[in-house]
This record gives structure tokens, sequence and C-alpha cells, in this order.
């Protein structure tokens, strides 16, 4: 995709106190694309995506996420960035004593000024997008995980966001429902034009979404490879990056 950055990183350090994950991050989100952040386990995956969604702030360098620039904002920059991103947990993070409706509706409730009855046509238009307005007065415990991380996705959308955060988003799916969720994410960003950040390290959804990806390499604490997980694969010669996209091992240093 060749829309303008809406994720920027400049020679960037993400981490915990004083504990650096991962430094030297320089790379660049475009508008409109579907983005993987993968790697292998303890890559730091998790560490950069609490960063982008405002949770831990950089450690060094600039991380700007749609114009904000999050080393430097002030907390009511923040709050307003927070209220342009949407984010999926890996779990759903659905109230369960709320109807797929009312648990759609929140963040609608907590940032819009719009009535009962808008609410209820805005969330039942998001629940629409990913295939459930025909459940949206059912509790999430009656359905099943994969409609749950549909649900989440449609609360993600609610308040239109240009960018969208997805955690692990078909982790604990069987395949065909992995398959199905994968096609819901592609329909959406050509849709909505919506920017995907997506954090995976499940092989068949990334290579079925992705328009470009990044893949972490714990042993340099940075970038093994940048692009295409087409083009990586066939192209870059990055240790992590070949044992991650061939699926097999890390060969030890000789």
């Amino acid at each position: 995709m060749d829309g303008p950055p809406v994720i920027t990183l400049a020679d960037a350090s993400v981490g915990y106190g004083t504990e650096v994950v991962l430094h030297g991050l320089t790379f660049a989100v475009n508008q409109g694309e579907i983005f993987i952040i993968a790697g292998g386990s303890g890559c730091g995956k998790s560490t950069l995506l609490k960063t982008f969604i405002t949770l831990l702030q950089p450690l060094a360098g600039e991380i700007t996420v749609d114009g904000t620039p999050l080393r430097s904002a002030s907390d009511d920059a923040v709050g307003g960035l927070r209220r342009r991103i949407g984010v999926m947990y890996q779990s759903g993070a659905l109230f369960g004593g709320l109807s797929l409706l009312e648990n759609v509706r929140l963040p609608l409730e907590e940032f819009t000024s719009l009535s009962g009855d808008a609410l209820d046509a805005v969330a039942y238009a998001k629940l629409a997008l990913v295939g459930l307005a025909g459940d949206a007065n059912k509790l999430p415990s009656t359905i099943s995980g994969g409609m749950q991380k549909r649900v989440a996705v449609a609360r993600a959308l609610a308040l239109d966001p240009p960018i969208v955060f997805l955690d692990e988003p078909t982790a604990g799916l069987d395949p065909s429902t992995s398959a199905a969720f994968d096609e819901m994410i592609v329909d959406l960003n050509k849709l909505l034009g919506t920017t995907f950040v997506v954090v995976t390290h499940e092989l068949p959804s990334i290579f079925r979404i992705a328009h470009r990806m990044v893949i972490l390499d714990h042993a340099c604490a940075g970038v093994g490879g940048i692009g295409s997980p087409q083009a990586l694969r066939d192209e870059c010669r990055v240790e992590a990056v070949q044992a991650f996209l061939n699926r097999r091992p890390v060969r030890a240093a000789q």
C-alpha cells in the first residue's frame, strides 16, 4: 500500500523502565494497509503493541501514531489519540453481563453525545459489519470464541478509528474459523480503508492478509526484516526471518 505513513518509528527503543526490549526501530506503517508484527516468542511484539496503544512510552527515539509523537505528547493529546484508535485484545475482553449490542455501545456512550436510539443504530451497524447483527441481544457466554472476537472487532470499529490494532486475533481458533476471520479483516480493510496493525505468529493468516510485515529478531533486539511476507521469505537472508517464515528452528551461531 502506498498511502502516507500513519505510524512512524525513528531509531526508537521500547521496553519497561530501564529494561530495553527492542532498540533501533525505524520503519513506518502506511495508511490503509494491513501490517503484521511477527517474530518468535519473547521478541517484543507485545511490548511494541503496548507502546503503540499508549500503555507504555517509548524509551528513546520517536514513535508517532496518527500524528501524535508519543514521547512528547501531553496527557490531553494522548487522550485524544486513544479515542482515534481501536484495539481488539486477544481474549476479546467483552463484558459478560452485557449483550453484544451493549458491548459495542460502550465506546459510543463514553465518547459521543448520541441519543439512545442513535447509539443502538450505530452499534447494530458495526455488528452487521462483522456478520453478527442478528445476535445483538445475546450474551458473550452464549456465542463461540470466534464470534466473541468478531464482536471485539465491532467494538474496536465503533468510533470509526483510522487505525485498529489486533492482538493475536486468531489465537485459539480452528483453521476454518481462522480463515473466515482473516477474510473478514481483508473485507473490512477494503470496505472501510481502515489501517489494521496485527500482532500474530500464525503463518496462514500472515500470508493471507498482510500487505507488509515486520519480523522482530530476539537475537539483535530489533528488526530482522520488513516487507511483504512473500518477499521476506524469498529474498531476506536473516536467519530469524527465514526460520520464522519457513517454520524451522533457528540455527545456533557457529
